[in-house]
């Protein structure tokens, strides 16, 4: 490796590669951030580990066997789907879910405790009072179930269905959040409790976290990396890749394109020459550019002034040694061609004839 090159072409190869599998990570990352964020601390999810949260039994489950996995998106293929409401969420979501779900067991956990966070302590917890009344009742009307009265333990420690669908409601969390497994009974009953609500024994027990966070938005991010505009977003990337790859065999500066018309009397003559070559008038030239070399050659020559016609040719044919008609001849041949190659060839035999006895005087 030479010291004008430090890093072989491998090494930067392998640099440049690295750098656009790290972009395009950040840029699919980043767009789907916002979908995945982690719950709020104090919500009553199935990933919050305080007391009101439901990460006790989902890691209770998974000891006990169970195939359980929290979906941040709302679920409509699960056989069974858990939701822990907070006392937060939107109502107007919460029906929305659950008339995504119809016709598919879920079970829905009301919240039962009011929480706030200890100062001196980021993300514990503690218990701040009871869910009042009326927000319970609220969450029952957008899940179409009664609400036990008051007072009614047992009936509110049992699910409660509602009407014409496969769902259930659990008005006392206690007996699946985290501070309720505590007691070694209601960890037995919370795992027999799901598992009774499974209509397939093998089947996936899902947990909901799509209520505890913000909707899931569109943006044009999303638009690409998704059908079908994806397969449009890959052809892109696949044409700009090969873009870049016939860019690296390039070497030195582009190529300027010519001018149309160039610049000087050369170029200027070149373009005549064009033009009249493409209208078929440039092989009819030969009379007229026989006066012009009349005229050259007898100003080259130095002819005596008032010689026109016969009598300047006869004066230049003199000037031949063996006193021939060579000019005379020669100009006769120039002005009888018809076509370019004849005039070429009768044009350029005058020059030489007319340089030769320039050089003689």
């Amino acid at each position: 490796m030479s010291e004008s090159q430090p890093f072989s072409p491998r090494a930067v190869a392998w640099g440049i590669a690295a750098s656009i599998i790290a972009l395009a990570g950040f840029i699919v990352l980043a767009t789907y951030a916002p979908d995945f964020r982690s719950s709020p601390p104090g919500a009553a999810t199935a990933d919050a580990k305080g007391g009101n949260g439901y990460a006790g039994i989902v890691k209770l489950l998974e000891l006990a066997g169970e195939d359980v996995e929290l979906r941040s998106i709302p679920a409509t293929d699960a056989d069974l789907l858990v939701v822990p409401i907070d006392a937060g969420f939107d109502i107007d979501r919460l029906a929305e879910l659950a008339e995504l779900r119809r016709f598919k067991s879920t079970l829905f956990i009301l919240p039962k405790w009011q929480v706030a966070r200890y100062p001196n302590k980021p993300g514990f917890v503690y218990k701040a009072g009871r869910i009042n009344r009326k927000r319970l009742n609220e969450f029952a009307a957008a899940l179409d179930a009664p609400l036990p009265t008051e007072g009614n333990s047992a009936a509110a420690q049992r699910p409660i269905a509602t009407k014409g669908q496969p769902h259930w409601m659990l008005v006392d969390a206690d007996m699946l959040n985290n501070a309720g497994l505590a007691k070694r009974a209601n960890a037995v009953a919370a795992v027999a409790l799901l598992r009774g609500l499974k209509t397939d024994p093998k089947s996936k027990i899902l947990f909901d976290l799509s209520l505890a966070r913000a909707p899931v938005s569109r943006s044009l991010g999303k638009l690409m990396l998704e059908p079908p505009f994806l397969a449009l977003t890959l052809s892109l990337v696949f044409a700009a890749l090969l873009a870049f790859l016939g860019g690296l065999g390039r070497f030195g500066e582009a190529a300027r394109p010519e001018r149309v018309l160039r610049f000087g009397k050369r170029a200027l003559a070149d373009a005549t020459a064009r033009l009249m070559r493409r209208g078929g008038k440039i092989g009819g030239l030969g009379d007229h550019y026989a006066d012009i070399v009349e005229m050259r050659a007898a100003s080259r020559l130095r002819a005596p002034a008032g010689l026109h016609g016969e009598a300047l040719l006869q004066w230049l044919d003199r000037r031949d040694e063996e006193g021939g008609q060579g000019f005379s001849a020669k100009l006769a041949a120039l002005r009888a061609t018809t076509n370019e190659p004849s005039m070429l060839a009768a044009s350029d035999d005058l020059y030489r004839w007319i340089k030769g006895k320039t050089r003689e005087n």
